[in-house]
Order: C-alpha cells, then sequence, then structure tokens
C-alpha cells in the first residue's frame, strides 16, 4: 500500500512522456488484420486511431511496429476506448522487449 495519496481526478498519470506521431501500424485483432493510425506514442503504449465500435476495455490486441528497416510485433492491452473523435483507442504495451524499444525510440525521434 502507498503512502503517497491519490492523484487528484484527471491528474496526468502516464509513466511515460506521450509524443504525437503520424505513423501506420498494422492492428491484428483475433484472425483480423486491419491497418490504424498512429495518434500519439510513448514508450509505455500509444493511441490508434480505429473506427471499431466493437473493441473493449481490457481486449489484448497485437501491434506491427516499423520504423525504417526496424519492425516488430507487440502486445497491447486496451485500456481506453475513444467512441468521439478521435475514434479509437489506447493500449499498454505487454511486457514489451527491447526490439519494441529500439522501433519505438525510432519513431519518437522522427516525430
Amino acid at each position: 500500500m502507498s503512502s503517497f495519496p491519490p492523484p487528484p481526478p484527471g491528474a496526468e498519470r502516464r509513466v511515460h512522456e506521450r509524443r504525437d506521431v503520424l505513423a501506420q501500424v498494422e492492428l491484428m485483432r483475433g484472425e483480423a488484420v486491419v491497418i490504424a493510425s498512429v495518434n500519439n506514442l510513448s514508450l509505455g503504449g500509444a493511441f490508434l486511431i480505429h473506427p471499431d465500435d466493437d473493441v473493449v476495455l481490457g481486449e489484448r490486441v497485437r501491434v506491427h511496429l516499423s520504423a525504417g528497416t526496424v519492425e516488430t510485433v507487440q502486445d497491447a492491452k486496451v485500456v481506453r476506448v475513444s467512441r468521439t473523435e478521435p475514434r479509437g483507442f489506447a493500449v499498454v504495451w505487454i511486457d514489451a522487449h527491447a526490439r519494441t524499444f529500439a522501433v519505438l525510440e525510432r519513431l519518437l525521434r522522427a516525430g
């Protein structure tokens, strides 16, 4: 149990700074593979622009990330769904590996 008080409502809770990034990723949901746009990105997760209304909190997805010649497939968990503009959902990376961080760092530098 933490001795620190909880942050106030609406306070920033992210550990990693996020940046606006223009990129496209392959998004795998079950057997379906679709293209989604990245709205913002951090070492901890991303917000993906995607109009599907059937995405649910807690759903696991796989995200194919690439930056130049470096690419990876990373598992992620849906932590927020936006049904208003921009329509899409936020994910956090699950057990991100070194290759994922290499791709993310390249994408964040290119911003």
